[in-house]
């Protein structure tokens, strides 16, 4: 008997044809059961093993958020009928000058988003009055004094010094011979609770003032270190480059004696990246100081990590100034670069309701609180494929930069010019770093910084040490405008541009490979001990908690990892010259007294 499946037509309404639907279907089964021996090639994929080995392979990176703008507003001029103030639209990112009806910008112009890397390592450029690598500037030296103590010697900062309560630091001067030229151990921070990041007390007596210092972190210095014991006399010393050669002059030779039997007893025994202190006890100061090792020649010279010239083969001989082979760790110093990834490879709208600022509306903006809440979206996945950082490792941070504009809409805003921020130092149109846009009469002003993979602003002062692998910042950059009318330092904004974006953690292990054994994986912003180990930090996996709170957890869908960022903008004063109107000022009232 067939076996028979019946197919109802799909027109079956009240006028269809009355039509046989009736369909034969034959149901016999020719084809060959499965073979046993296929089984083999049958194997279980897992899901969350695959998405792993994706998200970690990936470098796609998508930034999209929302920005809202905070300013005291107060900054004015007094035009011939009021007084007049920057409005809305000079912190609209959408607002170029054109009117805002149904002619909408193109482009953002008042404002410009972009994102960086950290690419390049600066020692020379100057950081206040020198040359970064040479460590942090003291402004002051102060007597302190303790009860039942002697006067204590305490030191302020022109920027964070980055020590706590029971470090080391150095003390020095490269241009005189200073009286507390030594290891110090910090006693205490601060002065009386107040600029902690700023003034350290040291376990020193105070013997009087001393200008010109400098300050470098140490990480356990010997007993030998802090009292500058077992030293040995360098002879003399070359300006050269890296090799030795004339090239340039960033690098110095040191020679403690020559090959000839009769000076034996002054060879160096120095190895590549080990830190040397040289006390000068005559008039070349200029030696005295920190250096790391950075090449060996032979046993009686080598090269250190210092710049005494401008011209090569610069030698001064017939000297006998001491020096020692540190135990301890000091610290490096040098500025960050930060490299453009993109330009305007974004779009940016005004939010709708659910993404509307908390801050209430204000007629006029006379408090300062922008009204209004704008997202955005990068419409270019950053792909990090072939970049390294500044230490010639793996990008582990990016850069999101609000970069403003110069320009005369709707008012006459001055050139934006990069200064160090030192909180307690005003920045001035003379004392730039760069320039970052520069003012255009009746438009927006240009773009200084805009060519990916190219251009570079100034990022930051940082300290790095390669005992803990470990770095700080020490100042970061701020970007100053002012009135071009009026380019004073009461009339002057700041805003500090560069917002940290974590994209990968390293571990808080520190890995070693001791020396001569064979390790593959190490990444090459690993550290050469002296004594021939390699010692890094891994890169954490995205998803990877360390320790329940250093890791990174972003969003991974279609190949790319999507950070979202909030970002306020907050454009500060330079210099405060009234009293915002924030309170209505009370009245005294005398108590009646009832009895």
């Amino acid at each position: 008997m067939e076996r028979v499946k019946q197919l109802l037509g799909s027109a079956r309404y009240k006028m269809a044809l009355d039509e046989n639907v009736n369909v034969n279907v034959n149901l016999q089964g020719n084809m060959s059961p499965l073979k046993s021996n296929l089984n083999t090639i049958i194997s279980l994929v897992s899901q969350e093993q695959v998405f792993r080995e994706e998200r970690l392979k990936s470098k796609n990176y998508r930034f999209l958020g929302r920005i809202n703008i905070f300013t005291d507003n107060s900054i004015n001029v007094l035009d011939s009928n009021a007084v007049l103030r920057p409005n809305n639209k000079d912190w609209d990112p959408l607002f170029d000058g054109s009117n805002m009806g149904s002619n909408q910008p193109t482009s953002p112009n008042n404002w410009v988003l972009q994102v960086l890397y950290p690419s390049t390592m600066i020692k020379y450029d100057k950081v206040q009055n020198n040359s970064a690598y040479l460590g942090i500037e003291i402004e002051t030296t102060q007597p302190i004094d303790f009860s039942g103590k002697k006067t204590k010697l305490s030191l302020k900062t022109y920027h964070k010094h980055n020590l706590e309560t029971g470090d080391y630091c150095y003390i020095y001067s490269n241009q005189s011979n200073s009286i507390y030229t030594k290891i110090h151990y910090v006693e205490s921070l601060g002065d009386d609770g107040e600029l902690e990041e700023k003034i350290i007390t040291l376990d020193s007596n105070y013997i009087g003032n001393s200008n010109n210092l400098i300050l470098k972190k140490v990480l356990n210095p010997s007993d030998d270190d802090i009292n500058f014991n077992k030293t040995k006399k360098l002879k003399k010393v070359m300006s050269c480059d890296l090799s030795g050669g004339s090239q340039n002059s960033n690098y110095t030779m040191v020679i403690s004696g020559n090959l000839s039997p009769n000076f034996s007893a002054n060879t160096h025994n120095l190895r590549f990246n080990d830190y040397i202190d040289i006390r000068v006890d005559d008039n070349n100061f200029y030696l005295n100081g920190l250096h790391r090792v950075v090449k060996i020649i032979d046993r009686y010279r080598f090269i250190i990590d210092l710049k005494i010239t401008n011209t090569p083969n610069t030698t001064i001989s017939n000297l006998t100034i001491p020096f020692r082979r540190l135990d301890g760790t000091p610290s490096d110093y040098y500025i960050r670069k930060f490299k453009l990834l993109t330009v305007d490879d974004y779009e940016i709208n005004k939010a709708s309701s659910f993404g509307s600022s908390i801050y209430p509306k204000t007629l006029k903006n006379s408090l300062g609180v922008a009204n209004d809440t704008w997202l955005f979206t990068f419409i270019k996945d950053i792909n990090l494929t072939g970049f390294l950082n500044h230490r010639g490792g793996p990008i582990s941070e990016l850069y999101i930069a609000t970069i403003k504009r110069a320009g005369q809409n709707t008012f006459g805003w001055s050139d934006v010019t990069s200064h160090w921020d030192y909180q307690s130092t005003y920045a001035e149109q003379n004392n730039k770093i760069e320039s970052i846009s520069n003012y255009n009469l009746g438009g927006v002003g240009t773009l200084e910084k805009q060519l990916p993979c190219i251009s570079e602003y100034t990022g930051d002062f940082v300290e790095y040490n390669r005992s803990i692998l470990k770095e700080t910042r020490v100042v970061e950059v701020i970007h100053r405008f002012t009135l071009n009318s009026s380019p004073t330092l009461e009339n002057g904004y700041y805003i500090k541009p560069f917002q940290k974006i974590d994209i990968r953690k390293y571990s808080e292990i520190i890995e070693v490979a001791n020396s001569g054994e064979s390790y593959a994986g190490i990444p090459g912003n690993n550290e050469v001990r002296p004594n021939g180990d390699i010692k890094w930090r891994d890169l954490l996996e995205p998803g990877f908690i360390e320790n329940g709170n250093n890791g990174v957890n972003y969003p991974y869908i279609n190949g790319a990892h999507y950070i979202y960022v909030n970002k306020g903008i907050f454009i500060k004063r330079q210099k405060y010259i009234e009293t915002l109107p924030l309170f209505t000022p009370t009245k005294l009232v005398t108590p009646q007294i009832i009895c």
